[in-house]
C-alpha cells in the first residue's frame, strides 16, 4: 500500500511444491518476510513489476537476508532490461559480491516469453502502459527504460492468479486471458470500480483490491468490495489467500 504507515507493493507466491516467487518488493517486503516467518530457502525467484521505488526498494536487503540465513540454492531476479545492470551494481556497492555471497544470483531481463516453473506451473509477463506517459522526457534520461510489466502465473491445474502491477488503464488488462482465479488489481491509477469491473470483465472468482493509496477512505473500500459481485477482498499488510 502507498498509505503512510503501510507496507508497499510485494506478494509472495507459494507453490504447492514448496518452492516460491515474490512479485515485486516495495518498502516493508523484507521485514514482511521476517514477521511471516517466510522460508526464504524456498524463494527460487523475484520478478520486479518496473523500478519506481515502491516495487523496487527491499528487493537488495531481501537478498542480504537470504544470505545471512545462509541459503545456497541460486536464486533468480528478473528486473527491467535497463535496470539488471544498475541494479547488479548497486548489489557490488552493497558488498554482496558473488564470492562473498553463500548463494548465486543469476540476473535477468524480463520479456514476455512464457517461463517454466517447474510442476507444470508457468509464468508469463505482460506489459503495461504505465509508465509511458514519461516517454518525451526519456532523452533526458540516458540509461532509463520505461517497461512495466504484469504477471499472469497459470498452476498445473490450470488456475491462474494474475498480477497487474501498475496500469495506465484498464486496457492494459484487456489482452489478458479471462478465467482467473486470483486477480491482484492496482487502485492507485485504477479506479477500485474500474478494478472491480474489470475483474467482472476477465471473470475473476476473486479479486486483490491492492497498491491503496493514502487518498482512497478504506470504508468506502471495503463497502465496493462487499458490494461486488465478484468476490473481492481489500489488501491488508499480511493478507494471506489460498488459490
Amino acid at each position: 500500500m502507498l498509505a503512510p504507515g503501510r507496507a508497499q507493493s510485494a506478494y509472495w507466491l507459494e507453490l504447492s511444491t514448496g518452492r516460491a516467487v515474490l512479485w515485486d518488493a516495495g518498502e516493508g517486503a523484507a521485514l514482511a518476510i521476517h514477521r511471516l516467518a517466510l522460508q526464504l530457502d524456498r524463494l527460487d525467484a523475484v520478478w520486479i513489476s518496473h523500478t519506481h521505488p515502491d516495487h523496487l526498494s527491499a528487493l537488495v536487503t531481501i537478498l542480504t537476508q537470504r544470505h545471512l540465513a545462509r541459503v545456497a540454492s541460486p536464486l533468480d531476479v528478473h528486473l527491467p532490461s535497463h535496470a539488471v545492470e544498475p541494479i547488479r551494481r548497486l548489489c557490488e556497492i552493497g558488498y554482496l559480491w558473488p564470492e562473498k555471497l553463500s548463494y548465486s544470483i543469476r540476473w535477468h531481463a524480463i520479456t514476455t516469453d512464457l517461463h517454466e516453473l517447474g510442476d507444470g506451473a508457468t509464468l508469463r509477463p505482460f506489459r503495461t502502459a504505465h509508465l509511458a506517459k514519461l516517454a518525451d522526457r526519456l532523452a533526458d534520461h540516458p540509461g532509463v527504460g520505461l517497461d512495466c510489466f504484469g504477471f499472469d502465473l497459470r498452476l498445473a491445474d490450470g488456475r491462474r492468479v494474475v498480477y497487474s502491477a501498475d496500469v495506465a488503464s484498464a486496457d492494459d488488462l484487456r489482452g489478458v486471458p479471462p478465467g482467473i482465479a486470483l486477480l491482484i488489481v492496482e487502485t492507485t491509477h485504477l479506479s477500485p470500480s474500474d478494478g472491480l469491473a474489470l475483474a467482472a470483465e476477465l471473470r475473476a472468482e476473486q479479486v486483490v483490491l491492492s497498491h491503496i493509496g493514502p487518498d482512497l477512505d478504506l470504508a468506502e473500500l471495503e463497502r465496493l468490495a462487499a458490494d461486488s459481485p465478484v468476490a473481492a477482498v481489500v489488501a491488508a499488510d499480511g493478507l494471506c489467500l489460498t488459490v
